[in-house]
């Protein structure tokens, strides 16, 4: 099957929606299919390529709620290459990955309108937890770029239930919930530690974006009620963004010790870090899809502790919904961290569920069901 991945945000920066296509274009390759990645010209040529991946046109970037926003476009030159390409490749299916940004996931399907292709769009953002989120994004702009793509395509996923509330009312062809995947071969190897910070310490750990609604805040507030009683804890916080200035001020203000600040790190770092540390944050408030960096820890062995935002309530289940409080009860959230330092045995058992729970998420079993969506609008 010859197979184009349509990603509408610049490839050579780190995000949720590249490592989808990342992680599902590498098992569709190693199950024999020939897939390619379109996208926008990239900010950082000196990135290492990922094979297979075509640029065209360019992009303008605006921010909302801290978050980078990517608006894509094909002009002159570009529009004459994306069509011959589009018209020498002769793609079997074209998947789109949040169909509603504009402007290029658009123009790929004009382009390739007389062509054999069959057409699929993925779903992947939730809103944010704001007047023009819940009401703009999540019942105008989401619900009609979904029913744009239906009428463009044959079929549609979207990566959760809850994820897929905002858009199935207007999604008039078959739509399939089929979750995000993860690459269990990269957790399954003997790693090592951070030696710096492998030592008797209790170690807490915060990876990801430093923006509001990832909740670091309410990590260092929850730490700073934490080590008033229990000196012998460390909160190790990687990631960057605007929210880092915010950060460092609150613990220069309160006075906070072994609270480090490392910046972004590396995928083989993040791991070592996993590894070390003895419980896993997620603070998230909102806007989380699905949560991958969940899958993660599970893959990792570390237990977990965060808030219940809808993205995060698809993986969480049974009895470890109890460590995934409401979004900003920061007293629950400090509870669920203090009873898994007092109380090692539940951390042990959240990592048995974890671990065996995970299995299901790893992309040679989700590739499959993607595979037969696309089978089914091919035959």
């Amino acid at each position: 099957m010859k197979i184009a991945q349509v990603c509408p945000y610049d490839f050579s920066r780190p995000g949720g929606v590249k490592n989808h296509i990342v992680g599902l274009t590498n098992a569709l390759r190693a199950s024999g299919h020939q897939v390619d990645i379109l996208t926008t010209l990239m900010t950082n040529p000196e990135v290492e390529l990922f094979g297979g991946v075509h640029q065209f046109g360019k992009k303008k970037s605006t921010t909302s709620r801290s978050t980078k926003i990517d608006l894509s476009l094909a002009l002159g030159s570009d529009v004459k290459s994306l069509r011959n390409h589009l018209k020498k490749e002769q793609y079997d299916i074209i998947h789109y990955h949040n169909g509603w940004t504009p402007f290029l996931s658009y123009q790929i399907r004009f382009l390739s309108f007389i062509q054999k292709s069959k057409h699929i769009a993925t779903f992947h953002d939730t809103p944010p937890d704001s007047w023009v989120g819940k009401y703009i994004l999540g019942k105008v702009l989401m619900p009609f770029g979904a029913f744009v793509m239906s009428f463009l395509g044959q079929a549609g996923i979207s990566v959760s239930y809850s994820q897929s509330k905002y858009i199935k009312g207007l999604f008039f062809k078959p739509m399939s919930i089929i979750p995000n995947g993860i690459d269990l071969q990269e957790y399954d190897i003997e790693l090592r530690v951070t030696e710096k910070y492998n030592d008797e310490k209790f170690t807490l750990l915060f990876v990801g974006r430093m923006e509001p609604r990832k909740g670091v805040l309410y990590a260092l507030k929850s730490f700073e009620q934490l080590k008033r009683k229990y000196a012998n804890m460390r909160l190790i916080i990687a990631g960057d963004g605007d929210g880092k200035e915010e950060a460092e001020a609150f613990v220069k203000e309160q006075k906070l010790e072994d609270v480090v600040f490392l910046g972004y790190v590396e995928e083989e770092e993040k791991l070592k870090l996993f590894n070390t540390a003895d419980v896993f944050l997620a603070p998230a408030l909102f806007g989380e899809s699905f949560g991958i960096v969940l899958l993660e820890a599970m893959a990792m062995g570390i237990p977990m502790v965060g808030f219940g935002n809808e993205g995060y309530k698809n993986v969480i289940k049974d009895e470890w919904l109890e460590y995934f409080p409401e979004p900003r009860d920061l007293d629950a959230f400090t509870k669920s961290v203090e009873k898994l330092y007092l109380n090692p045995e539940i951390g042990n058992q959240m990592v048995t569920w974890g671990r065996a729970e995970v299995k299901q998420y790893d992309w040679k079993e989700v590739s499959k069901k993607v595979l037969n969506v696309y089978r089914k609008i091919l035959s």
